[in-house]
């Protein structure tokens, strides 16, 4: 997440924020390591999630 921000992010993606966050908090339930750290009211993704989301990019460009 680049804008380190639910609220900000659900605005890019034309999503209301509460949307986001069901499809957010059930894409990470799916993983048993942390793709992402909450710290105060920021979100920051860990090393793990920047290896899920550039797998998920190189997936998306072969397709």
């Amino acid at each position: 997440m680049q804008t380190q921000s639910v609220t900000k992010a659900s605005e890019e993606l034309h999503l209301t924020q509460p949307e986001l966050s069901i499809q957010l908090r059930n894409f990470l339930a799916r993983f048993d390591i942390a793709l992402t750290d909450v710290v105060g009211r920021k979100i920051y993704i860990t090393d793990f999630g920047l290896e899920i989301a550039k797998a998920a990019k190189n997936f998306i460009n072969q397709v």
